[in-house]
């Protein structure tokens, strides 16, 4: 039996450490992109969270959004895409499904998108603002993300890392107990 536990906690120490390693990697990855200025994505793929109802009833306030980075030559009529606000969303990246394709308008290529919950039509965008083309929604990150910023999710958040470090812990709390004890036998 005690085989068996050495062997879970080699394994759970190997899923820890690979873990730490991909959360470092997006760390990086994303303070990076944020300091150039870019929108951090992992091999051409972000993830945006839905902050405007401007979609609904497709994509609801607080949705996760799987993005694949894209230029405006690979958008099509129906595609919902995030883009660069400009002077209408100015700073913001917005996403809204695309009304008419890819056009030129006196030399330059636009396009026209629109807010689902809209009842008007964006100012046309030029091509250059597109950043991506929504893959789908994530339904278990939106689930996750929700829990987690709520007064119960800091509990469970808090609850994890006590777990996760619950070993380290107790055998800390040993030793320092035993030290009191050898220090007070030594008086």
């Amino acid at each position: 039996m005690k085989k068996l536990l050495k062997i879970g906690k080699i394994i759970f120490d190997i899923i820890f450490v690979l873990f730490l390693i991909v959360a470092a990697f997006l760390t990086i990855n994303s303070i990076i992109s944020q300091i150039s200025g870019k929108i951090p994505n992992v091999f051409g793929y972000s993830i945006y969270r839905v902050v405007s109802g401007s979609m609904e009833p497709e994509i609801h306030v607080g949705d996760i959004l799987l993005s694949r980075n894209a230029d405006a030559s690979e958008v099509s009529v129906g595609d919902v895409i995030a883009f660069d606000g400009g002077n209408q969303y100015p700073g913001l990246l917005v996403t809204h499904k695309v009304i008419k394709a890819p056009y030129d308008d006196n030399g330059k290529i636009m396009l026209q998108t629109k807010g689902v919950a809209n009842n008007y039509e964006d100012d046309p965008i030029p091509a250059e603002s597109v950043k991506s083309i929504i893959v789908c929604k994530i339904p278990f990150l939106t689930w996750v993300y929700k829990i987690f910023l709520s007064p119960l999710g800091i509990i469970i958040i808090i609850a994890l890392l006590g777990f996760i470090f619950f070993d380290e812990l107790k055998k800390l709390f040993k030793k320092i107990t035993a030290k009191k004890t050898q220090d007070s036998s030594e008086i």
